[in-house]
């Protein structure tokens, strides 16, 4: 019974940071493509785009590592 409801609460826990770690890559992501809104020249834009493409896959991918390790808890 123990057992059930520690793995509610990690379960829990895990989603909570899923959602801010979401958050926070999208906050990076939409920081980076307002900066290449405001770049004067296309290889800044381009350079930008790609630092937010990076940053999203990334943070995606932290957070499947997370649901990975909540779900194998």
């Amino acid at each position: 019974m123990a057992g059930t409801d520690l793995d509610a609460i990690i379960r829990q826990l895990a989603k909570q940071q899923h959602k801010s770690l979401t958050a926070a890559v999208k906050a990076g992501r939409d920081r980076y493509l307002a900066l290449a809104g405001k770049a004067k020249d296309t290889a800044a834009k381009q350079r930008y785009r790609q630092m937010a493409k990076h940053a999203m896959e990334e943070g995606t991918a932290a957070a499947r590592r997370l649901q990975m390790s909540a779900d194998n808890a």
